[in-house]
């Protein structure tokens, strides 16, 4: 069970596309937020600064670059009319608002880490954050797919597995 959004997005969903994510949409928003911003920042905080700037959008390009790409699936998926009356616009924003849940947890850790100790209390509170936060996001997310009966399209069965039929 995740402990945190950052734990459950970095570490414990799709590890097969971590590295697309990196090369696509992570560094090319890095280096461009780094570029434009390095002619302005000759100190050490200002480098710093930069460097968080510049990692945090390229963070919230990679959920948003994610939302895009499921809400071509749903579009797909549902047809036009269905998605522009319906859908439009919330695999996006499910993604995004996650990107800037993890930053807000993050902030959060950082103001809280001279009281924060690793007591069962603070695992318990990190767990409840994660499932309330995703309880609360996930009609975002899976209204869409439940539109077209997607867990409807699974060839397996408990009692009758696909390749056993096959055979």
């Amino acid at each position: 069970l995740a402990s945190s959004l950052d734990d459950l997005w970095s570490y414990r969903w799709h590890q097969v596309f971590r590295s697309i994510w990196i090369a696509i949409p992570y560094k090319p928003v890095c280096r461009m937020i780094g570029r434009i911003m390095a002619n302005n920042n000759t100190d050490a905080a200002g480098k710093h600064r930069t460097r968080t700037i510049a990692t945090t959008a390229a963070s919230l390009a990679v959920f948003f670059v994610s939302g895009v790409m499921h809400e071509y699936l749903v579009f797909c998926g549902a047809g036009w009319d269905a998605y522009k009356n319906r859908f439009m616009g919330q695999e996006c924003a499910f993604f995004v608002v996650h990107g800037l849940g993890i930053f807000i947890e993050k902030a959060v850790a950082r103001a809280m880490q001279a009281k924060r100790k690793d007591s069962w209390t603070w695992r318990l509170f990190a767990h409840g954050w994660v499932i309330l936060f995703s309880f609360l996001t996930f009609p975002l997310f899976i209204n869409g797919f439940a539109y077209w009966n997607l867990w409807h399209a699974n060839p397996f069965t408990v009692l009758s597995p696909f390749f056993v039929d096959k055979l």
